[in-house]
């Protein structure tokens, strides 16, 4: 065996250089882990407020949806006995001639029914056009949630891969590190 004053000298600074460079690296490790991590917590916490801001919006939607169908529900109700209303009295005035005051006063509520259909109609008119602004507004965000979730995952990913490489280098560069400070010339 060699002992290390029998070594060429080019080779012992070459030995120490690569010493030096896996000393640097291991010290530059924890400083990038770290960073990394709190990448990946700044974009968790804004995936969080993301999600947290987009929820109350989905139950307004559907609580706006549910009370829509019911609207539309009811008009659908309303217009099928307006028309059975309309048709009723269409063949009484056609079979009876003689219940022309009966005629009139059904079409007077014919009329009033219509008039409370479209009064109807009219107060529901608005939310439709603002349903389809709470849809295009809350659709967007779902992408990008998905999107901070891909990224997230990448980072988590990366982040497994650097600790699997860094750990194992970690001795050995504590030992490299030690050996360094022994030698003449080596340590801070």
């Amino acid at each position: 065996m060699l002992g290390p004053l029998t070594l060429p000298p080019r080779l012992l600074m070459r030995a120490l250089e690569d010493l030096s460079a896996l000393a640097d690296l291991a010290r530059q490790a924890p400083r990038a882990a770290a960073e990394a991590l709190d990448r990946a917590e700044r974009a968790e916490e804004r995936l969080d407020r993301m999600t947290a801001a987009v929820e109350p919006l989905s139950g307004r939607m559907e609580a706006m949806e549910r009370a829509m169908e019911g609207t539309n529900e009811r008009l659908d109700t309303m217009i099928d006995k307006l028309g059975d209303s309309v048709d009723a009295s269409e063949r009484m005035a056609q079979s009876t001639s003689s219940v022309d005051d009966g005629v009139r006063e059904l079409n007077e509520r014919v009329e009033r029914l219509n008039s409370t259909l479209r009064e109807v109609a009219d107060s529901t008119a608005p939310l439709d056009p603002n349903l389809t602004k709470v849809h295009a507004s809350v659709q967007p965000l779902a992408g990008e949630i998905v999107q901070l979730r891909r990224e997230l995952g990448q980072l988590v990913t990366e982040l497994e891969g650097m600790s699997e490489v860094i750990e194992p280098l970690q001795t050995v560069v504590e030992r490299m590190g030690r050996i360094a400070d022994r030698l003449p010339g080596g340590g801070s």
